[in-house]
């Protein structure tokens, strides 16, 4: 069973000449007792991920699209509840 699933997530910076995408699509599933790990250069946006699934953006950043699903719950949806 997989435990944690990301599933078409967008994050979007909003500036004053217009929205810029910062993460376009974010797709994986981590199946419960496995480790996934981040490989790239330098700026290439794996603590950008590590936040997003946090929800611990920067301002002016948010979450535009996508679930993000622990176990079963959509946690987006149960932070947006909030």
């Amino acid at each position: 069973m997989d435990m944690l699933v990301a599933k078409d997530r967008a994050v979007t910076a909003a500036l004053p000449g217009g929205d810029l995408p910062v993460i376009r699509e974010l797709n994986f599933s981590l199946a419960a007792g496995r480790i996934l790990g981040l490989g790239a250069e330098s700026g290439a946006g794996k603590s950008m991920i590590g936040r997003t699934i946090a929800q611990f953006l920067p301002p002016r950043l948010a979450v535009t699209r996508g679930g993000l699903m622990f176990g079963c719950p959509d946690l987006l949806g149960l932070l947006a509840q909030r």
